[in-house]
């Protein structure tokens, strides 16, 4: 018996059909049935009552005992082939996806230190949106991604948006920041003040606050409207501009401009370019960023990420 012949028996155990078999198997008709045919004639005994070949069949008394037996083997030389690819790919390369912020929670410092340590690994970056670099992770696209996820203080982020319930998913928590801060161009009144005040917000109010998204927040209020309500300026007079945070030049050069003032709850700069970041009094949210990863996909290449990632947080946990 090849391993042909044991995804033929396995893929007509499967879809209980000989033609579906033959259509997801990517072969004929004639290549599933002769190789049903030669297990059945090696192990002695037959495994499916015979219908026509076009309709559903159904296991004999021996298919019941052999059949899940056959699984076990294809299974078993499926990791056999998935883990051979990964020691022959271990340290090739690293595929790693994040969110497009202006500003940012270390990424680039991280993955900086990392191809200066590991010339020898090609990085691959993938940047989008929360929900579809979870399921590029899910559906393997992807090998690791440094996620920010936004929630109020005390509360567990990775329990609220459920990525602990995924199956096989695994996480390091990175950093957490629990400040909201303010970009504005240089000459702007506030521009060098330490911290925006609540007596300091009517100064703001007839600015254009700039969003990447209406996303909902942990609450079930859109940020943007929460953040109306934390700057204390009425529905009428709040200003907003939807833009792609995946071209941050074109976010600071608004600011730098005077089209729009930026909300950035990320790690950020104190000055770039012309725009300067100011904390916000009473900012009640946090965002944690997170590697987030799968177990059973621990390439030599991921090890090593993390290395370097534990390596920056124990350097970063001693300044403090």
């Amino acid at each position: 018996m090849n391993i042909q012949e044991l995804e033929s028996v396995c893929a007509v155990d499967q879809y209980r059909n000989y033609s579906e078999a033959a259509y997801y198997s990517a072969s004929s008709l004639s290549v599933i049935s002769k190789h049903v045919t030669r297990v059945e004639s090696e192990l002695g005994v037959r495994l499916f009552e015979r219908a026509t070949k076009v309709q559903g069949v159904e296991r004999t008394p021996a298919g019941n005992a052999i059949l899940p037996l056959l699984h076990e083997m294809l299974s078993a030389y499926k990791t056999a082939r998935s883990a051979a690819k990964s020691i022959k790919q271990d340290y090739g390369s690293l595929k790693i996806g994040y969110t497009p912020l202006v500003g940012n929670f270390r990424e680039a410092e991280i993955l900086f230190r990392f191809m200066s340590k590991y010339s020898n690994i090609q990085v691959f970056r993938v940047i989008d949106s929360r929900e579809n670099l979870l399921h590029m992770l899910e559906n393997d696209s992807v090998d690791a991604i440094m996620l920010p996820l936004m929630i109020r203080q005390g509360e567990d982020p990775i329990g609220f948006y459920g990525i602990d319930k995924m199956h096989d998913f695994r996480y390091d928590h990175i950093i957490t920041n629990r400040e909201l801060h303010l970009g504005l161009p240089r000459e702007h009144p506030l521009a060098h003040c330490e911290m925006i005040t609540k007596d300091m917000f009517p100064k703001l109010k007839d600015e254009v606050f700039l969003f990447s998204t209406r996303q909902s927040d942990s609450v079930g209020v859109e940020q943007w409207q929460y953040m109306r309500q934390h700057l204390g300026i009425e529905p009428k007079d709040f200003k907003t501009r939807i833009i792609d945070f995946a071209e941050p030049t074109l976010a600071r050069r608004m600011v730098e401009m005077r089209a729009g003032v930026l909300p950035q709850s990320c790690f950020v700069p104190k000055f770039m370019g012309d725009m300067v970041f100011v904390p916000v009094e009473g900012w009640e949210y946090e965002v944690s960023s997170y590697l987030i990863y799968k177990e059973s996909h621990m390439r030599g290449s991921l090890k090593k990420f993390r290395e370097v990632l534990e390596e920056y947080k124990r350097e970063k946990s001693g300044k403090s």
